[in-house]
């Protein structure tokens, strides 16, 4: 599979996304464990956005790689 720069970049902005959101997750739940109900409520917020932003570079990857099948397919 060719990846064209728009390709990497989407995919290397993913990785960071992907890799800040399971920080996230992680802090939040040694949050949960100690009780920090601040610190729960500061972090449930962040790793909400996270994964947000994840779940949006994850769609326009998906759009982007549409748009390789259809040039693919009208050449």
């Amino acid at each position: 599979m060719h990846l064209c720069d728009l390709c990497r970049d989407l995919w290397r902005r993913y990785g960071v996304a992907a890799k800040i959101h399971i920080q996230l997750e992680n802090r939040l739940r040694i949050a949960a464990l100690e009780e920090d109900q601040q610190m729960l409520e500061t972090l449930t917020r962040e790793t909400e956005g996270a994964e947000k932003i994840r779940a949006d570079l994850r769609e326009e990857i998906n759009r982007h790689e549409r748009s390789h099948s259809a040039k693919a397919v009208w050449g």
